[in-house]
């Protein structure tokens, strides 16, 4: 069997041909290096990359994935992770240009239930990942992003980095709609789903991994930084463990979809994640607000709301209040109804608001006009406080001398009728379903 010749940087080697090609496969010898084989090549050497013969052997994952591997780090630089942590350091400057107090403001950026779907922000599944809270933020953010990233463009290349940082944005997207109380901002639902993607991959590949690198993949990385996550379990309610697992999830999907180490197959994979992620903000929030059911304001008076409401009761005033997990809460509450003149409703809700929050209150009734065993109006107050305006829409029902007040708050940008739509659609849909009975039938 004629043996086939191979050079390497530092010696030559003899080997049949069919080893040579398993070695290549299985990227135990680079792309680079010079064979001479009589069917191949002729009486010359060629580099294994430009010899017809050994194409399928080289485009093998397991080639790429060690022919990356053994490369040297000077070989490519990692644009993608160049590319993104400047644009990270680019931002927090701005930022903190922005905030000379040192807290950077993220203003609109922040990715959530109320800021995403019900106010319409259909940049911040991009933005938030941009945006940091403080300089401190920034820095745990950046290096950590920096180290993970590098990792999985040094195996998948850039547009396989790509692939997995827009498959952990779009998990990670979901999991904060879905499940976080509060809006998120922060690079490290990226590192996260970077840091999953080397986890993933050296339990995929770990065999091909060069033993000097086992520790960066697999069962070596997840020991290394699984303390990280550990720790963040106790930083404080400011941590987004929901981001956190839907990035670690998006960047093992990522890798479990395979093909990666073909650009063209990663391309396809990059763009359909961030074509998903920038769908998301223009799905309906009932989706994101979970299941609804009644509540009991008083014994004689229901209302129900999602899931996602009930999860967070508080007060609100002297009101029962729930919270989809911002400050503008719906509130209920039912009161002994006074004895008042015809016409006099709004006269009394003027009242009424101006006193409770200590501000002008303008008041419009907005629907009049129910049936008699339920009579009832409904009203748009706009208070005007030291602090801030308020929008407050609210409906008014009385029975058996009881009057009811149910009614959900809005910030005062709020006030022009065709602005926040998705809060005064999710609020009117709660108020909608007030009702009443006499407290006999409760019983």
């Amino acid at each position: 069997m004629p043996l086939a010749q191979v050079r390497t940087d530092s010696e030559t080697l003899l080997m049949p041909a069919a080893e040579l090609e398993e070695e290549l496969r299985r990227g135990r010898l680079l792309p680079s290096v010079r064979v001479q084989h009589s069917e191949w090549t002729g009486d010359g050497f060629l580099v294994a990359s430009e010899v017809p013969a050994l194409r399928d052997a080289l485009s093998s994952e397991e080639a790429r994935l060690g022919a990356r591997l053994r490369a040297p780090w000077s070989a490519g630089a990692p644009w993608v992770t160049l590319f993104l942590c400047v644009g990270l350091a680019v931002v927090g400057v701005l930022q903190g240009v922005s905030s000379p107090d040192g807290a950077l403001g993220v203003g609109q950026a922040a990715v959530g239930f109320e800021r995403t779907l019900l106010d319409g922000g259909y940049w911040t599944p991009f933005s938030a990942a941009l945006a940091h809270v403080s300089v401190a933020h920034l820095a745990v953010n950046l290096p950590l992003l920096a180290y993970c990233s590098y990792r999985t463009e040094r195996v998948l290349g850039a547009w396989g980095a790509a692939a997995v940082l827009a498959w952990a944005l779009l998990c990670s997207t979901i999991a904060i709609l879905a499940g976080s109380d509060l809006p998120v901002v922060g690079a490290s639902t990226l590192a996260y789903g970077a840091w999953g993607a080397q986890i993933a991959l050296g339990f995929r590949y770990g065999r091909w991994v060069p033993a000097h690198l086992k520790s960066r993949y697999g069962v070596g990385n997840l020991v290394l930084f699984l303390p990280l996550a550990f720790i963040s379990l106790f930083n404080g309610p400011g941590v987004s463990l929901v981001g956190h697992a839907g990035g670690l999830v998006g960047g093992v999907v990522a890798v479990l979809i395979g093909g990666l180490f073909a650009p063209m197959r990663a391309a396809v994979a990059t763009f359909v994640a961030l074509g998903l992620t920038a769908l998301l903000p223009w799905t309906p929030p009932a989706w994101w607000a979970g299941s609804w059911s009644t509540v009991s304001v008083s014994d004689s008076a229901q209302i129900a709301m999602p899931s996602r409401w009930q999860a967070h009761t508080g007060r609100w005033l002297s009101f029962p209040a729930w919270s989809s997990g911002d400050r503008y809460p719906v509130f209920a509450g039912t009161f002994f109804a006074s004895e008042e003149p015809e016409g006099a409703a709004v006269a009394r809700e003027r009242a009424v608001w101006s006193d409770w929050l200590h501000g002008a209150a303008v008041v419009t009734e907005r629907v009049q006009g129910a049936p008699a065993a339920n009579r009832g109006s409904s009203f748009i107050v706009r208070v005007e406080t030291n602090r801030e305006p308020w929008i407050i829409v609210e409906r008014v029902q009385e029975h058996d001398g009881l009057r009811t007040r149910a009614g959900y708050v809005l910030p005062g940008a709020c006030s022009a009728p065709d602005a926040c739509g998705g809060r005064r659609s999710m609020g009117d849909r709660v108020l909608a379903t007030l009702n009443l009975s006499s407290p006999a039938a409760g019983k």
